[in-house]
């Protein structure tokens, strides 16, 4: 998915890079799921970020040689990182983070099995969702991309129609047990790497490292169970609009 992005934009092979939370499968879906809302109306999102949650786990296991091997990278290619804009920089990143050395470099991580599956989990059906229309300028920042974060703020925002929002949108998987995808896990404390003052002073960053692996680790295995079981929702949901259409008469039967 992130070669695709670079590859696009960077060989000019399509105008607009490729989201996968709005494109035309995905827009198919939802007009067929959501056929009585106007999709013009609402705002479409991923609703837990692969990155986010990566990068972090990259740099507790070896955060010099994330920064000193790009740093190299760059250089190689004439550029000095502190000088391109965001955008471009982050290009940058995943052609690093694609190469063979990195990879292999990372391997340990790379092949493990919560993070394979939730490299593929993300970029399903079930880690995207429909939001009211505006509540998602500045989530990135509020939330950091965490979906158990956003139904926390969902909840004060709608209010009584938070119910509602949880039956329409298919996310009873996320409010069965607890909203918290790890221990502890608030807006306080937004990021696997988030420590307060005590912790972090008394801790040795080896220990950091250990605990931030650890919240990664529990927050992958809840994240993938439910946005997995969530998919499973959505395609039954769409199904029965397919029966229904079937019986209507709007479609030809396959």
């Amino acid at each position: 998915m992130y070669k695709k992005d670079y590859q696009e934009r960077i060989l000019n092979i399509v105008k607009e890079k490729f989201d996968c939370d709005r494109c035309d499968l995905v827009l198919e879906i939802y007009s067929k799921i959501y056929e009585n809302k106007n999709l013009n109306n609402l705002d479409l999102d991923t609703m837990n970020s692969f990155y986010q949650t990566y990068r972090l786990l990259l740099l507790s296991s070896d955060k010099s040689f994330w920064e000193n091997d790009f740093n190299a990278f760059c250089n190689n290619r004439g550029v000095k990182p502190k000088a391109i804009k965001y955008n471009a920089l982050k290009l940058l990143r995943y052609e690093w983070l694609l190469s063979e050395k990195v990879f292999n470099h990372y391997e340990n991580i790379n092949n493990h099995p919560d993070v394979m599956r939730f490299a593929t989990v993300t970029h399903t059906i079930g880690n995207m969702t429909l939001l009211p229309k505006g509540f998602n300028v500045g989530r990135a920042i509020a939330t950091r991309d965490y979906w158990d974060l956003t139904l926390m703020s969902l909840q004060s925002f709608l209010g009584r129609s938070f119910d509602t929002f949880v039956t329409d949108y298919y996310m009873q998987d996320f409010i069965d047990d607890k909203l918290e995808l790890w221990e502890g896990h608030c807006f306080e404390y937004p990021l696997p790497n988030s420590f307060n003052k005590e912790e972090a002073h008394k801790l040795s960053e080896i220990e950091k490292n250990q605990i931030v692996q650890s919240r990664i680790f529990e927050f992958m295995g809840n994240a993938n169970d439910k946005i997995e079981k969530r998919s499973e929702r959505l395609y039954k949901a769409l199904l029965v609009k397919w029966k229904e259409n079937i019986n209507r008469g709007t479609i030809n039967k396959i």
